[in-house]
């Protein structure tokens, strides 16, 4: 079965909760699409927001993952 990388994002500024980074964490581990025999594994991460280090948590992920990787989709709030 593929993976599903799905990212969201920690709290920022004075916001103390994002729903990106809890949307993300709540659906890591699911499996989506399973009875088409073509499901996906969500492995979810929570990325800093910052311009600098996010891209690159990005990437380490992805390689982390090793290849099986079938889609990306970043959440955000903004």
């Amino acid at each position: 079965m593929h993976t599903l990388l799905l990212t969201g994002f920690e709290p920022f500024l004075d916001v103390q909760l994002n729903p990106s980074g809890e949307v993300a964490q709540r659906l890591d581990g699911a499996t989506l699409g399973a009875s088409s025999g073509r499901g996906l594994v969500v492995s979810s991460r929570v990325l800093p927001v910052a311009f600098g280090p996010a891209p690159l948590e990005l990437e380490a992920a992805l390689s982390a993952l090793g290849g099986e990787v079938a889609a990306v989709v970043s959440l955000g709030v903004h």
